[in-house]
């Protein structure tokens, strides 16, 4: 039986859905043979056309029905019989026309009737291209239960590093095979319903040409989960999402609750596992560390949720007419928390926090707005959003010998916020950003290719204010080339190398190739950093550029260090909820964490160099600083706020 996303989830509808699809593919089948026949048919009026004439050359249109029953595919066991068999020349010409030669003439012809041959079409030479292309790799395996038995309709994933490139699912034997696969460095993970996924032990490496069939994985059974969720009054929550991390290629495990608030997922493994809940219009709750034993599941993991704040918005111009615009929501701190459309003049968001948001608004007729809103949970805040002009910059992008570049980049960022908005120069480099805000705004230019991008521009913004004429001359960029080894020494294939200027703003980033080679473009002739990372292994390397195309590089991934440690008092009292932070000394890395009701925090991915952590609590804070060696973990780090 062939397995679905639908299968997943909870309610009949699952089972109606997978009945009309087998209904489908049963017409399909039907309907194929037909409709093969036809284009076989076709076929043979096409060469009965071709060769012109009543019988030299040519397949009339008796002929032309015969002719399809060479050219049509067979369904079934038995090929599809309407007329009988074709003669030897009739076959001869549909073999002469399918492959450019001259058809022969007919003997049964007469000499007087018989029209000329046309002239034979020279094939085409084959592209140098076409040679040079590497042969293609192959992976085949088995997907089996711990006993032994084959599992159908297991998803197959094959990676490169932690991006997805193909994906297949195991026939009735259990048994899966990709092709058509560059050389490089990959992972296979499987998954189905009701087991854990599980992955092929190490990387599996293809060289041009080669193939690895002998790959078997083993799902271990899952165990169940089950539970309740409900709100603080009993009433069951229908809908909401819950899951389980698993990490790697099938990161969770999902279902969602019925009508009656009930869950049941398999996705458990023996020890500790993290469930989560989340509903849309209900505050996501803690998750639930849940220990299960081997062999042994889990009732009665209850969610209680908690209803949160709504926004109910009218939006509309300043003559009092509804619009239908995009929406953003803020909160305090800058961060997008949702977007949304108004619809007739409304709009609405439920499940916020209490605090403070921010909504912006902008229309395609250069009119923007913005509005604050308290919200507080359990209650819905009602504001209204007026669009008035907006403020607008206008300029040209050119390139170093001052023509303009077509299809750039240009944002406008407001400062103190993440709210922006982006154009495309057009075919002269001009560009235009209207609708903005009242702000501050740094304007800046993403060029595409070799171009390194310029010095961005800040720019205060009124309602109505226009700025023009504000010129972009792109500089000539550098090209980097190089490739990411792994810990191991093998190719980093899908590695996210990233650039860096001395300041920690990010400048170009690429995705390694299965060989492990990488390209950045664009880069700025001047010191900067590289980075590259691949699941838990790290690399860096400084870089200083001096010409368009410095020497190749190479970077080697290193085990991540980890710091965990934990955040106290004078007295030893543990500081519940202070803020923790490492940087680097070169002031490119930075990882933050919050202490817990423990005090304790855990700060990761940390790549080998040189540390300054600090903490705050309250109006104070404290300093220290410490070296992280590759794939080392400290414990027991502890940080003194001078607090009593």
């Amino acid at each position: 039986m062939e397995r679905s996303p639908v299968a997943y989830s909870v309610g009949p509808g699952s089972v109606r859905y997978r009945r009309r699809r087998r209904l489908a593919r049963c017409a399909a089948r039907r309907a194929l043979p037909a409709l093969g026949l036809l284009v076989a048919f076709l076929a043979g009026v096409l060469v009965g056309l071709r060769g012109g004439g009543e019988r030299h050359g040519a397949v009339s249109v008796a002929h032309a029905a015969r002719a399809s029953h060479a050219l049509a595919p067979t369904w079934g066991s038995e090929p599809v019989e309407f007329l009988p068999a074709l003669d030897p020349w009739e076959r001869a010409v549909i073999a002469a026309v399918q492959t450019g030669r001259t058809p022969p003439p007919d003997p049964r012809a007469a000499g007087p009737t018989a029209r000329p041959a046309p002239a034979p079409v020279p094939a085409a030479e084959p592209r140098a291209a076409v040679q040079r292309l590497s042969p293609r790799a192959r992976v085949a395996g088995l997907v089996l239960e711990e006993r032994g038995g084959p599992i159908e309709g297991a998803r197959v994933r094959l990676l490169v590093g932690s991006r997805r490139r193909r994906e297949v699912r195991t026939g009735v034997d259990g048994g899966f095979a990709l092709d058509n696969l560059a050389a490089g460095r990959y992972t296979v993970h499987a998954y189905a319903r009701g087991f854990l996924p599980a992955r092929v032990p190490g990387p599996v490496d293809l060289s041009p040409g080669g193939a690895r069939t002998d790959l078997v994985l083993r799902l271990r059974a899952a165990l169940a989960i089950e539970g309740t969720v409900r709100t603080r009054d009993g009433k069951p929550v229908r809908g909401a999402r819950v899951w389980v991390r698993r990490g790697g290629a099938f990161p969770t495990i999902a279902v969602r609750t019925d009508a009656a608030g009930r869950y049941r997922l398999l996705g458990g493994a023996p020890g500790r596992n993290r469930v989560y809940v989340r509903h849309p219009a209900y505050l996501p709750p803690r998750p639930r560390v849940v220990s299960l034993r081997a062999g042994e599941g889990a009732t009665g993991i209850d969610f209680v949720l908690r209803a949160g704040g709504a926004i109910r918005l009218g939006v509309h111009d300043e003559a009092g007419r509804p619009l239908a615009i995009p929406l953003w929501l803020y909160d305090r701190r800058g961060r997008l928390v949702a977007r949304g459309r108004s619809r007739d003049g409304r709009a609405r968001w439920t499940g916020l926090r209490s605090g403070r948001y921010t909504v912006f608004g902008a229309d395609e007729h250069g009119r923007a707005g913005r509005v604050r809103i308290a919200v507080r949970a359990g209650r819905t805040a009602r504001a209204q959003l007026v669009l008035e002009t907006g403020g607008q910059v206008s300029g040209r992008v050119t390139d170093p010998e001052g023509a303009g570049v077509s299809g750039v980049r240009v944002r406008a960022e407001r400062l103190g916020g993440r709210w922006a908005r982006e154009v495309r120069t057009g075919a002269d480099g001009r560009f235009e950003i209207a609708g903005l805000v009242e702000g501050r705004y740094r304007v800046r230019v993403v060029p595409r290719g070799a171009h390194a991008p310029p010095a961005p521009l800040t720019l205060p913004v009124a309602p109505g204010q226009v700025w023009s004429g504000v010129a972009f001359r792109l500089r000539a960029g550098a090209v980097v080339r190089g490739e990411v080894r792994a810990a191991d020494g093998g190719p980093a294939g899908g590695a996210i190398v990233m650039a860096y200027a001395p300041g920690g703003s990010a400048l170009r980033s690429a995705r390694a190739r299965a060989d492990g080679s990488f390209v950045l473009e664009g880069l700025p002739r001047e010191r900067l950093h590289l980075f590259a990372r691949l699941g838990t292994e790290l690399a860096h390397e400084p870089l200083r550029i001096a010409e368009p195309e410095p020497p190749p590089v190479r970077l080697w991934c290193d085990p991540m260090g980890e710091l965990r440690g934990r955040v106290v008092s004078l007295s030893g009292r543990v500081l519940r909820g202070a803020r923790v932070g490492a940087q680097a000394i070169e002031g490119i890395v930075r990882r933050r964490a919050r202490a817990d009701r423990r005090g304790r925090f855990a700060l990761r991915y940390l790549y080998p160099a040189t540390y300054r952590v600090w903490a705050i609590a309250g109006q104070q804070q404290t300093e220290r600083t410490i070296v992280i060696r590759p794939g080392e973990r400290i414990d027991g780090f502890e940080l003194v706020i001078p607090l009593p």
